[in-house]
């Protein structure tokens, strides 16, 4: 649906940028003239001057390809001298009562390698309430659904006693149009807890840090606004230590559940 060049990518870390590249293509999926989208949200147009419904996400889950990560080595040693074009798409797979979950492809052109995708649980919000809001014939639009990619079920983890934590305070340019942090932001914040972990010596470096990662998984259970403060927990899995939790915590509560897959260092890009 979209194309775009992977120089969107290129910086100190890209995770940030991935995030926001499926925050474009939901945006611009909901925005096309024709398809199921547009029935699901007609008008979509007046989304953020005059919101008859709001749009929240339950859950993500990013795959990360290595292919992906050869391709951005390219890229930075090669400067401007390299274009690699991708295109990317989003399909509705499944339509509940007032949520609906989408599946995203970042796709290579040329090779059609897919280099990431994602699926996206997202619930319809009454922006008076802020509780869910019917989807208007769910059940016609759920009959035409043709993609059956499905996900499993994102599972919250509870923090441990002694988890490394980190304050963060949410900022004007951490919130989108329902005025609370972003799937974006809440990654840059578990980024950087996770690298002052690593720092003060927290994690096994040698098989966490300076891999890539394979997956991303993020499960929303709150949400925050502008000036509010929150603690940051990470730690490694017991079994798996290239794999490592956050949990954002509000006033106490859990609002965020995220996680960090890498791949291991077997299997890491090849230098091109």
């Amino acid at each position: 649906m979209n194309s775009l060049m992977l120089e969107f990518f290129v910086g100190n870390f890209q995770l940030y940028s991935m995030m926001k590249l499926f925050q474009q293509v939901t945006d611009g999926a909901l925005l096309h003239p024709e398809g199921i989208y547009r029935e699901l949200a007609p008008d979509y147009e007046d989304y953020v001057y005059n919101p008859k419904y709001l749009l929240f996400t339950i859950t993500h889950e990013l795959e990360i390809s290595l292919k992906l990560y050869e391709l951005i080595n390219t890229l930075t040693m090669c400067k401007n001298s390299y274009n690699c074009p991708i295109r990317a798409s989003s399909q509705l797979c499944h339509i509940g009562t007032s949520s609906y979950v989408e599946y995203f492809e970042v796709i290579q052109d040329g090779t059609d390698d897919i280099l990431l995708s994602c699926h996206n649980h997202t619930v319809m919000i009454d922006p008076q309430t802020r509780r869910p809001k019917a989807i208007p014939n769910g059940s016609e639009l759920a009959k035409r659904i043709t993609n059956t990619k499905s996900s499993k079920r994102v599972q919250p983890m509870a923090p441990p006693t002694g988890a490394f934590c980190n304050i963060v305070k949410v900022q004007y340019t951490d919130t989108d149009s329902n005025s609370h942090a972003n799937l974006a932001s809440y990654v840059t914040f578990c980024i950087n807890t996770l690298f002052g972990a690593v720092k003060q010596g927290y994690f096994t470096k040698d098989k966490l840090y300076n891999g890539n990662i394979r997956k991303v998984t993020m499960l929303y259970t709150g949400e925050s606004l502008i000036d509010d403060q929150l603690l940051v927990k990470t730690w490694q899995d017991r079994a798996e230590d290239s794999k490592v939790y956050f949990a954002l915590e509000k006033k106490g509560n859990i609002i965020v559940h995220c996680s960090f897959d890498y791949y291991p260092k077997t299997k890491q890009p090849s230098q091109l």
